[in-house]
């Protein structure tokens, strides 16, 4: 693909994007919180009202996605940590998910997208229409679930395949207000695009550029979760596995920026450190993959370590990350802390 055609990827290479100091404030917590069972909500009625045939009403959807967008910009480390957390544990905090591949799929994809496309400095009706077009590109899924058990890049096709693209059937079915209906235009195209995807060369268009970045969010969220016999991937072996396995698949500035947005380390991920300690990743050093913000929750001994200790392992050259850890049970417990 031709590199110009991405100039507002370009433009924010090279850039620095601090994080906020110290940990998230609770009142923000309490916002997110509501917002993200307001968006569960939501999902569950559209995909409740398509599975029945009856009309499912898009106003509410398109407000959420805006509070997400508000609450990204302010501070995105309690959302991003929250697409790390495991399905059980947001059922126990929310409300139950039916369809996960549908509602919890897109909530996650739509929270990556936008905070990668909120660094690109993009318009905020545009914002919009990306987060609606991320959050209902899992709709397809109701009517055809998939079926195979094979390997990661197989079965991912199969997803892509599937709901790639919001059918004539299931936009007939969806009800919208005239203020809304740009935002949903928009995101139909998107959509659209990223049913193509794979067999696009090159093309100017902002809403193809958009669905790239739908794309690879979508790869990383399906593969976070991907289980296959005892196979399961962190989200460190995933970014990995795009960067081999699936390199193929990507316009290389699309995946260059993604990864400088998430790092080796993605926020909310949890780290086993050269000191045997254990810590979850608070904050992200861009440029500096391997040198994320961490806060120490565990000592040697795996006994609580409190206070907590916040550690920039940019400023520390003796402190390092042996490698990613797994653990549900450190993801539902110290969620909210960051």
């Amino acid at each position: 693909m031709a590199e110009d055609n991405f100039p507002f990827v370009k433009e924010v290479f090279g850039q620095s994007f601090d994080q906020p100091e110290g940990g998230v404030i609770p009142e923000h917590i309490e916002r997110a919180n509501a917002c993200f069972d307001a968006l569960v909500h939501d999902m569950n009625r559209i995909t409740d009202c398509l599975l029945n045939g009856r009309p499912a009403d898009l106003g509410d959807l398109s407000r959420h996605v805006e509070t997400v967008i508000e609450l990204l910009r302010e501070d995105e480390r309690y959302l991003l940590g929250l697409t790390q957390a495991p399905l059980d544990c947001l059922e126990k905090k929310f409300e139950p998910i039916p369809h996960p591949m549908t509602v919890w799929h897109g909530i996650g994809s739509m929270i990556f997208t936008l905070h990668i496309s909120i660094s690109l400095t993009l318009p905020a009706d545009q914002l919009t229409g990306i987060g609606l077009a991320a959050v209902l590109g899992h709709l397809g899924l109701l009517q055809k679930p998939i079926q195979s058990n094979g390997d990661p890049i197989t079965m991912f096709k199969e997803v892509q395949s599937i709901c790639g693209q919001l059918t004539p059937e299931i936009l007939k079915t969806l009800s919208l207000s005239d203020s809304d209906r740009p935002c949903m235009s928009a995101a139909t195209k998107i959509c659209q695009f990223k049913y193509t995807i794979q067999e696009q060369s090159s093309l100017h268009d902002a809403n193809y550029q958009h669905a790239m970045i739908i794309n690879v969010c979508d790869v990383f969220f399906f593969l976070c979760r991907f289980r296959s016999g005892d196979k399961e991937y962190s989200p460190t072996d995933v970014l990995k596995f795009m960067r081999s396995e699936m390199r193929n698949f990507f316009h290389p500035d699309i995946i260059k920026l993604f990864f400088n947005k998430l790092s080796i380390y993605p926020l909310g991920t949890f780290v086993l450190l050269k000191s045997s300690e254990i810590a979850k990743v608070v904050g992200i050093n861009e440029n500096f993959l391997l040198r994320p913000i961490i806060l120490i929750v565990l000592d040697s001994e795996r006994e609580e370590k409190l206070p907590f200790q916040r550690v920039d392992l940019r400023r520390n050259p003796y402190l390092y990350i042996r490698g990613p850890m797994r653990d549900d049970g450190l993801t539902e417990k110290y969620l909210d802390i960051f």
